[in-house]
């Protein structure tokens, strides 16, 4: 999850902050982890609805 920065939070210590935790922390591997568990969904989706349509 990626804190979302307004109004008055999104200044430059925070955005380099939540930057960082991404690039650098433990943040970017469980959000890498998502991201694979999340396109293989979408992909299971997309072949199904394929095979409807091409059978």
């Amino acid at each position: 999850m990626v804190k979302e920065l307004i109004q008055n939070e999104l200044n430059t210590k925070n955005l380099v902050k939540e930057l960082n935790f991404i690039i650098n922390g433990e943040k970017r591997d469980e959000m890498l982890q998502d991201f694979k568990l999340l396109r293989e969904k979408l992909v299971e989706k997309v072949q199904a609805k394929m095979q409807l349509i091409l059978f």
